[in-house]
């Protein structure tokens, strides 16, 4: 598929299907050429959730978008699917596309619980790390049982019976009220989602590390990003984690919410740009 640049130029992508150790089989959408960049989508998300990063930063890097399990075109392999297990199969898309050179890993929101998982096994393979709208500590137990309760609800009721209170939360005020294109969009994403997916990624988030006590250990070039409206990963409390990782950049997105890449997608993409070209080549 060609996709055209605001001046003119353009480029193709491409999208193939890996087959991961484990028999499930991933999707991946791959474009531009330069360092290779990985982006990590969100819950309950697919690739269509980096819409506006493509020709932003496609002309620099060499994007390439993985769906994790049971998401978008790929599969799910097994009923329970853990974090780790999905950041092998990361591991399984940087062997193929990007064996010669190291990596750089964005993930937002569970996509960056998945690049946290990838840092504690793979992290040889990283170059730099941008955590969007994430967070490094496991759930409470109150949350846990939230998720696990969604996980129910999804298998029993359907996905948008059980995810459509989210859609609140993954959004900012600002973008519901003015930009309801976009607000439809995100809630076409959402319902796309298989149920038993759903339940699957609930069950692997419940049971997630926690990396509070590690932040220290980072020691390679670190991005943190969220939104001065995000409910889920408050710019306060994301400031003070990052506080704890030598030498990362933090930076809040005015009037965005959960979701920057596609609320506030200039000022994300210049952010992230600016951040790899500045202070972590591979």
């Amino acid at each position: 598929m060609a996709v055209a640049f605001d001046d003119g130029r353009s480029f193709l992508t491409n999208t193939i299907s890996l087959l991961a150790p484990r028999g499930n089989t991933i999707s991946i959408t791959a474009a531009g050429s330069g360092p290779p960049l990985i982006l990590l989508h969100g819950f309950p998300l697919d690739r269509r959730m980096w819409q506006f990063q493509w020709s932003a930063l496609a002309s620099d890097f060499h994007v390439i978008v993985p769906e994790l399990q049971g998401f978008g075109m790929s599969t799910l392999g097994q009923p329970q699917v853990s974090l780790a297990d999905l950041a092998d199969d990361i591991e399984t898309v940087r062997s193929h596309l990007a064996a010669e050179t190291r990596i750089h890993l964005c993930g937002l929101s569970m996509g960056g619980y998945v690049a946290l998982e990838y840092w504690q096994r793979h992290r040889r393979h990283l170059a730099a790390i941008i955590l969007a709208n994430t967070k490094p500590g496991g759930d409470t137990q109150s949350a846990r049982q939230g998720r696990l309760a969604m996980a129910e609800a999804a298998v029993a009721q359907g996905t948008w019976p059980a995810v459509s209170g989210m859609l609140p939360k993954l959004l900012g005020a600002g973008t519901r009220a003015n930009s309801p294109e976009l607000t439809a969009r995100v809630e076409e994403i959402m319902r796309s989602a298989a149920p038993e997916s759903v339940a699957a990624a609930q069950r692997a988030m419940a049971d997630r590390a926690d990396f509070t006590d590690r932040l220290s250990e980072f020691t390679l070039p670190t991005l943190v990003v969220t939104g001065e409206e995000d409910e889920l990963a408050p710019p306060a409390a994301t400031s003070r984690w990052a506080e704890q990782i030598p030498g990362a950049v933090f930076k809040c997105l005015p009037s965005a919410g959960h979701l920057t890449p596609l609320e506030a997608p200039r000022e994300f993409n210049t952010t992230i740009a600016s951040f790899l070209r500045d202070t972590a080549r591979p």
